[in-house]
């Protein structure tokens, strides 16, 4: 078995650098992809790999040396942090909003699906597992529940489970093409989360929460979602009026405000006299098939992958470009990981890919240059046990390294379709692997597409080489 994994090596990375050379020819919101991938036609050729074992040790990589890193001279185990970090929690307030002409569900217990600590396929395991148990977002204190106050008919809502449900006297728009022929529309859009917000201070207590007393509460001091009654714009079985639907978003009023100029009309809300600006938005519902079910907190979690600062890895663009038929797909929640299902049929999310691991700070990758002891899996299981990931840099197999590919290199990680990853293989007709329980994934990083798209939407977009993208 090493010694076939050890090949595999050499000749993956020997595409690699075909990959690196030669191209296949043929505003403000961080959107979730747009629709199921599975329903749009795709020329890629399909991928196989064979089965790996769970652990891949230095002897099988080539040009490596079986050099001890620090934490292996000092006795700690490889895979594993070398300290226990505190948990970061990132307090999490959902508003969820009814309309006149769509009301909120009555029997959605978002609780259970974002934050219940015994739900193992929650929102808050989600983030736990993926920072290796040091971020999870957790409901913020309040007071809001079921057939009280605004909440007129949700009687899964409870006081201090982070969910207050309101109500607008607005009707719902078409709010997935507001920026270019709706924009009244959009206005819509941004008063109704204006008076949400608004009506929703009546359960917070956020005194606390502005650590850097600046007067807003950023990002790191509250996540604010907005879940809108209505439909899921993304899904590829539209049924209903056209008015009903909202494209999930991550974005921030003020800059709603400025796009639309409405200075003069709407402020920034007020929770504690703490202002509120970014936001992430999802929608109540999801059609899938003949059904309709609750809204994807896989698409959630995608959001507030842009809430935590990164962008998206799917094509944002045209679509035409030299490099269209390079795709990450469902290997990342920030691509098209949102739209995978779980064994049961559930919307569930696949993992975040290594390279977003690495930037979020939640894990170092080895290098063959200071040496590694072993690359391990991800235990879901046990969060604390790092994914080893191996960096490989393009020198280290392709030691003429020019001014026109410095600058790239490999991460190589064990993905197994397992838990979080259950819908890389097994829901997607992207990618086809012998084993369903998946293997090797090599990923090819560009440092210098990323320094100049990096802060853009326009990572992997088909018009120019991809910053980010596993290869085939």
């Amino acid at each position: 078995m090493k010694r076939w994994l050890r090949y595999v090596t050499i000749t993956m990375l020997s595409v690699a650098l075909t990959f690196t050379m030669i191209p296949v020819t043929g505003g403000g919101a961080y959107a979730d992809s747009a629709e199921d991938p599975d329903s749009v036609p795709t020329s890629e050729a399909e991928c196989e790999s064979v089965p790996t074992d769970r652990y891949i040790t230095p002897d099988m990589i080539p040009g490596s040396e079986p050099v001890q890193s620090d934490s292996a001279k000092s006795g700690a185990k490889s895979g594993t942090k070398s300290g226990e970090k505190s948990i970061k929690t990132i307090p999490t307030a959902v508003v969820v909003i009814g309309f006149n002409n769509m009301p909120y569900s009555n029997d959605y217990d978002w609780y259970k699906k974002l934050f219940d600590p015994m739900n193992s396929r929650s929102l808050r395991q989600y983030f736990t597992d993926m920072s290796y148990g040091q971020v999870a977002f957790v409901p913020v204190s309040e007071t809001s529940r079921g057939g009280e106050g605004g909440n007129t008919t949700n009687t899964c809502d409870k006081v201090n489970d982070g969910i207050i449900h309101v109500n607008v006297d607005k009707d719902h728009k078409d709010w997935y093409t507001t920026d270019i022929d709706n924009i009244d529309n959009g206005k819509i859009m941004l008063r109704s989360f204006v008076q949400a917000a608004n009506k929703a201070k009546n359960y917070v207590d956020v005194s606390d929460l502005d650590a850097n007393g600046n007067g807003y509460l950023d990002e790191e001091e509250l996540a604010l979602v907005f879940i809108v009654a209505g439909y899921d714009y993304g899904s590829t079985e539209k049924k209903k009026d056209s008015d009903l639907y909202i494209r999930n978003h991550k974005s921030s009023i003020a800059s709603l405000i400025n796009k639309y100029s409405m200075a003069s009309e709407l402020a920034l809300p007020r929770w504690n006299d703490k202002k509120l600006n970014p936001y992430v938005a999802i929608s109540e519902k999801c059609e899938t098939g003949t059904d309709v079910v609750q809204g994807r907190m896989s698409s959630l979690a995608h959001e507030l992958g842009h809430h935590l600062g990164l962008k998206d890895l799917y094509d944002t663009g045209s679509e035409t470009g030299p490099w269209k038929n390079y795709k990450v797909y469902r290997m990342s929640v920030m691509a098209n990981g949102s739209w995978a299902k779980d064994s049961s049929g559930e919307y569930c999310p696949t993992s975040f890919d290594p390279w977003s691991r690495i930037k979020l700070g939640w894990t170092e990758p080895s290098t063959i240059q200071t040496g590694f002891n072993g690359l391990a899996a991800q235990d879901f299981d046990d969060p604390t046990i790092k994914n080893n990931i191996l960096k490989v840099p393009k020198k280290s197999i392709y030691p003429y390294e020019t001014g026109e590919n410095k600058g790239e290199y490999y991460l190589i990680e064990v993905r197994r379709a397992e838990k979080w990853d259950e819908g890389i293989s097994t829901n997607s007709t992207n990618w086809k692997t012998i084993d369903e329980k998946g293997g090797l994934v090599f990923w090819h990083i560009d440092d210098k597409v990323l320094a100049e798209y990096g802060g853009t939407k326009k990572i992997n977009t088909s018009e120019h080489r991809p910053g980010v993208m596993p290869l085939y």
